[in-house]
């Protein structure tokens, strides 16, 4: 009888420990989804806009999806902002109020591979 008492404890003890780290594992993925989608669709509407200059997501942002972000991926994440940025710095205006773009290319891959890193788990 005690026998059967203590591993129904056991067993309730860890189904209540299963459930809450499991529920915490979904909220963190909720969490990064939304931060994900939210850079994705800042990013999309800037591959659209043809890199628009002033279409940058914000340094904050860009923090708190790589703060959410698995460890695993998070270097990958963090070399792919640092190269969309290098090659966002070879912005200019002209006299006319437009922007220009010395590298277009290397600016569109970097974009591009960006994209592809920010994803939904």
């Amino acid at each position: 009888m005690e026998v059967t008492a203590a591993v129904s404890l056991l067993t309730f003890l860890l189904g209540l420990w299963g459930g809450h780290y499991f529920s915490l594992l979904r909220d963190k993925r909720k969490e990064y989804n939304d931060a994900a989608d939210s850079m994705r669709k800042h990013l999309m509407a800037e591959r659209a806009e043809v890199l628009h200059m002033f279409a940058a997501p914000s340094s904050f942002a860009v923090d708190q999806l790589l703060a959410m972000t698995p460890r695993r991926r998070r270097g990958r994440l963090r070399a792919a902002f640092e190269q969309y940025s290098a090659a966002k710095s070879n912005y200019g205006h002209t006299n006319t109020g437009g922007t220009f773009m010395n590298d277009l290319p290397e600016a569109e891959a970097a974009l591009s591979g960006l994209i592809a890193l920010v994803r939904r788990c």
